[in-house]
């Protein structure tokens, strides 16, 4: 992720309920997966697997390189067929 906060301002991260798409088993309580397609290696450019690795991930940036300012970041829930979320 670092690698990513040093080029842009604005990230958007895909988010799934389970690790093989919205719906489909296997979740985790109180954990998002990301991804940007359930089929994708690697998954995603976090230190691990869930959405809040990616934001511990930020948070240690911002915190490394205060300097930099704000960045702004989003997040999308995907369907299974990898759709936007209604």
């Amino acid at each position: 992720m670092a690698e990513v906060l040093d080029q842009v301002k604005a990230i958007e991260i895909d988010i799934f309920d389970s690790p093989f798409g919205l719906g489909r088993g296997g979740s985790e309580i109180g954990e998002w997966f990301v991804f940007h397609q359930p089929r994708d290696i690697p998954r995603n450019n976090c230190s691990g697997k869930f959405l809040s690795d990616c934001l511990n991930d930020v948070r240690q940036w911002h915190e490394e390189n205060p300097e930099q300012g704000a960045s702004q970041f989003g997040n999308e829930q995907k369907c299974s067929d990898n759709s936007e979320s209604p």
